[in-house]
């Protein structure tokens, strides 16, 4: 004959998850006939958030949008400070950075350190593309708007300057560069000039001299064609560079009036609380009733 090997339950946990379920099943009725009470919490909440965020200290926001630049070695992208997106939270809550446009403002350095953020400016689908560089908003809140706006504003120059180190070096080159084909440029038309007038006066001279000038000639016209060009490639370089691979600040910053407190954390907050303190008084509406039922007995 079988035995029955099924675990029986003790009675007295049987027991206790009867008493669960009572207790769940109980809660539930309360909160079922006073679903009123966590609404009222709720609605009264958001407005109480909602009156706080309007009635929040008055302060200055300044903000600075900033292009980091696209550093390059020939047509590729290169890893550089510019594309770590640690760069630039790193440099404007550094204690350097707070002391130099603390200093610049007339601001305390724990002014600009403990008010300043940054945000990278996605595209319109909310992401950043692979090997783009993001545009970067730096603000700043403070009381003052002038010194706020100042402060900000020497932030956001003090980390265009550390990124530009790499490719400020490439832009001097390009215009010493520059500098040499324009000299050799002018040296060249000097040479076309005198060759040419030595040909117009040339009534004298045999036609092997002649041919020899119109050669010289020729060649100094060629030579100009490969400066020219050299010239506009060296120009297109050093526009890349200056326009594409170096990092600028797009806007300058502009004390705008705002408040110390978000509206919408505010609501948040305050909708959260009112609810919670809804659902607390009606699971407490019974037994609270209940008891102030008899002492009036």
């Amino acid at each position: 004959m079988a035995r029955d090997t099924k675990v029986r339950e003790p009675a007295e946990f049987a027991d206790l998850d009867a008493e669960r379920e009572v207790d769940l099943r109980r809660y539930w009725n309360a909160l079922v006939a006073r679903w009123w009470l966590p609404l009222a919490g709720l609605v009264v909440g958001l407005i109480i958030g909602y009156l706080l965020s309007l009635g929040g200290n008055q302060v200055y926001k300044a903000t600075a949008l900033l292009y980091l630049g696209q550093p390059l070695a020939g047509n590729t992208t290169i890893q550089s400070l510019a594309t770590n997106p640690a760069t630039v939270n790193e440099i404007i809550h550094s204690e350097a950075t707070a002391r130099m446009a603390a200093a610049r403002a007339g601001l305390r350095p724990g002014q600009v350190r403990n008010n300043i953020s940054s945000r990278a400016i996605s595209g319109a689908k909310g992401a950043i593309k692979s090997g783009q560089t993001p545009l970067i908003e730096i603000s700043l809140t403070g009381k003052a708007p002038r010194k706020t706006a100042i402060a900000a504003a020497a932030v956001a120059d003090d980390v265009v300057n550390k990124l530009s180190v790499y490719v400020n070096t490439k832009i001097a080159g390009y215009k010493t560069l520059l500098a040499s084909l324009d000299s050799q440029l002018a040296s060249n038309k000097k040479r076309i000039d005198d060759l040419n007038a030595a040909i117009s006066g040339a009534q004298g001279l045999s036609e092997i001299d002649k041919l020899l000038l119109v050669t010289q000639a020729d060649g100094a016209e060629q030579l100009r064609g490969q400066l020219v060009q050299n010239q506009t490639l060296t120009q297109q370089q050093l526009s890349l560079a200056e326009n594409v691979e170096k990092p600028q600040v797009v806007q300058r910053p502009v004390p705008v009036k705002t408040t110390a407190r978000s509206t919408r954390n505010s609501m948040l907050v305050g909708g959260v609380i009112g609810l919670l303190i809804g659902l607390f008084a009606a699971l407490l509406w019974d037994p609270v009733a209940r008891r102030f039922g008899r002492r009036t007995s």
